[in-house]
């Protein structure tokens, strides 16, 4: 026998209290150690690359643009989707919709209800306005059963919700545990990748936001999606962290209603809505998330402390990154923020890992701090150096183009010797250093 810990999945002979290797607390469970394997059944001899033969389609559209982007323009056939995040966020409403679609008349869809009973679904496909005779519910969470069940109905596409709930009987674990969840995913993606069917996994998060055993799933599926958004907020982003048929960290952005989850086509009105005219602090940043690029506002307020240690706060952006950007205005323009409080938001809870965010951040500070107003079309991109030098920033040229649909008629950005002037419909400023801007705002 040996100890796994519950978060990170490390291995040892004896009981520990505190894991090695993530630095967890009493996550040391009991597993049983004899190992176990599966073998997916093919061919019985290997296959030179010519001989291999390709469906000409062998995506199915979700008939939800936003999902069939983040996953890869549609589900592949053998394709096995993880979606994790918080509870209530959305997880069994979104795969619901979706198996939804996807089952047809010649395709059936099966929904894996290991939490809920047939009632509950049901309840949710009528809110949803579901009623689709190949859709099909199974209230099962013993993997051996749930798998006998499923070879008799030969779904083409499967959600199980959640795998954290479905367990094995040939494991002395208890569900939810990492050897659990190992077992029973290989046993459900070894039939799929037989079958040519599509899998659907819903996977509960650590306390910490990450999806539980996250080592163990990630490694065994071919998509890792994962909601970022609050429930606070009625809006849902999707990101995908691990994908083998399309691209890494692209999003999809839905609307929470009484209906299900809607699509946002273009999320730019979303975040840039409501603006003020009296426009001091703020400035409107082109972020590149996957393939799409829109519109977010950066807003900054800049006052005096009444502590002896000002506070630095920071809603969607790395904190770290606004105390560094904050003394690089410090050094480099000989501004005396020290005494302030400066706090930083992002609206509509979305989080920016963009470097290209780091001009629009200095313009609201310094815009919020010499009060001086910013140009209600104003737009800033460009990563920022320790020196104060405004660097290249990725995408420049469809950065502008965006910003040039949406209206904005002026740009801040860095110095660049080609394709400068292939934008009439926009004004641009480019500059080399950030101790330029203060002549460009007011």
């Amino acid at each position: 026998m040996t100890y796994q810990c519950q978060t990170c999945g490390y291995v040892s002979r004896k009981w520990l209290g505190k894991c090695p290797d993530c630095n967890e607390w009493n996550t040391f469970i009991q597993e049983d150690s004899g190992i176990k394997s599966t073998s997916r059944k093919g061919s019985e001899k290997a296959l030179s690359l010519p001989s291999i033969k390709l469906e000409k389609k062998l995506t199915k559209s979700c008939k939800l643009k936003e999902f069939d982007r983040v996953i890869g323009n549609g589900a592949v056939k053998g394709q096995v989707i993880l979606l994790g995040g918080e509870p209530g966020i959305g997880k069994s409403t979104l795969l619901t919709q979706i198996l939804n679609n996807l089952a047809t008349s010649d395709k059936k869809g099966l929904y894996l209800s290991a939490e809920e009973s047939p009632a509950q679904v049901k309840m949710r496909t009528e809110r949803l306005s579901i009623k689709n005779e190949n859709f099909f519910v199974l209230p099962e969470n013993n993997i051996s059963k749930a798998l006998e069940k499923i070879r008799q109905l030969k779904p083409a596409y499967i959600v199980v919700d959640s795998i954290q709930t479905v367990y094995s009987d040939t494991s002395a674990s208890i569900p939810g545990s990492i050897s659990q969840i190992k077992e029973c995913a290989s046993l459900l993606i070894e039939y799929v990748k037989f079958e040519d069917a599509v899998l659907f996994l819903i996977g509960h998060v650590t306390k910490e936001g990450a999806i539980a055993g996250p080592k163990v799933l990630e490694h065994m599926v071919d998509t890792v999606l994962y909601f970022e958004s609050e429930t606070s907020t009625d809006y849902r982003i999707i990101r995908s962290l691990k994908n083998r048929f399309g691209k890494v960290n692209e999003i999809a952005i839905f609307e929470m209603t009484s209906e299900g989850l809607k699509e946002v086509s273009d999320p730019t009105n979303i975040f840039i809505e409501n603006r003020v005219k009296q426009n001091i602090g703020s400035v409107i940043f082109p972020l590149v998330e996957g393939s799409r690029i829109f519109l977010v506002e950066i807003q900054a307020l800049v006052s005096n402390s009444s502590y002896s240690m000002p506070r630095r706060n920071a809603q969607g952006i790395d904190p770290n990154r606004i105390n560094l950007l904050v003394t690089v205005i410090e050094k480099v323009m000989g501004v005396n923020l020290y005494g302030n409080d400066i706090f930083i938001n992002v609206p509509g809870a979305i989080k920016i890992n963009d470097p290209a965010v780091d001009l629009a951040v200095v313009a609201s500070v310094l815009s919020s701090f010499l009060n001086k107003e910013l140009d209600l079309f104003l737009a800033c991109f460009g990563e920022v150096g320790l020196n104060g030098e405004v660097r290249k920033a990725s995408f420049w040229k469809e950065r502008i183009k965006e910003v040039s649909r949406m209206g904005f008629k002026k740009i801040i950005m860095h110095k660049s010797e080609e394709g400068i002037n292939d934008f009439e419909k926009v004004k641009l400023f480019p500059i080399g250093n950030i101790t330029d801007i203060p002549y460009l705002i007011g």
